[in-house]
């Protein structure tokens, strides 16, 4: 008897974990836990950070209190591929790949993510150019956010996410100027590319502004 009960409270027990955590596959091939208490969940992101949803499909998104209903959550990630099916269609490729990424991030930390296009114009110009150290200190980022059912464009409203791309361009506008602390592989592509990359990196750091 004891050895039975033993094993059905187990049992409930492993029932109640299942059913309290589950497991969602982000775009970019990370993976989130999601905790189930209830009318609410949380989200918990690869790198620490968490979101809740709201467990009620007639729940709204919340653009100032973190939350995010199921339902809304669906819908962004149904229009985000819809909108990065379209941006690839008119991306550059090389051997029929975009040479331009995409990802989703909370940029501004209110539960509701934006479409972030990350493209390159050394890369599009000159494929396998760069290597993997220089390559991240030319990407330009365009911001999608989401709003009446699709993605558009932030032209204005992300000034504190472009000011820190101001800063990425001006520490590597400093590294590509000074290189000793870079391989010896990109100090070589800087001494044959320094104009280039010194002139690229303006135009990105006035981009920001």
């Amino acid at each position: 008897m004891k050895p039975l009960l033993t094993f059905l409270i187990l049992t409930v027990f492993i029932n109640a974990y299942a059913v309290a955590q589950s497991v969602i596959v982000n775009p970019d091939g990370t993976h989130s836990t999601v905790i189930n208490n209830g009318s609410t969940s949380v989200i918990v992101n690869p790198d620490g950070t968490h979101s809740t949803l709201i467990n009620n499909e007639n729940t709204p998104a919340s653009t100032n209190s973190g939350s995010i209903s199921l339902a809304a959550a669906g819908n962004i990630w149904s229009a985000g591929e819809q909108m990065i099916a379209k941006l690839k269609k008119t991306a550059p490729k090389h051997d029929g790949v975009s040479l331009r990424s995409y990802s989703f991030q909370d940029i501004d930390n209110d539960g509701v993510y934006e479409l972030l296009e990350k493209m390159n114009r050394i890369e599009e110009t000159s494929a396998g150019l760069l290597n993997i150290e220089l390559s991240p200190a030319f990407e330009f980022v365009k911001i999608y956010k989401f709003k009446n059912g699709r993605f558009t464009e932030c032209l204005t409203g992300c000034a504190d996410y472009f000011s820190t791309r101001v800063y990425h361009y001006q520490f590597w506008k400093k590294q590509i100027s000074n290189p000793v602390n870079l391989t010896a592989d990109s100090k070589a592509l800087i001494k044959s590319n320094k104009t280039l990359f010194i002139n690229e990196l303006d135009r990105l750091i006035q981009e920001m502004k």
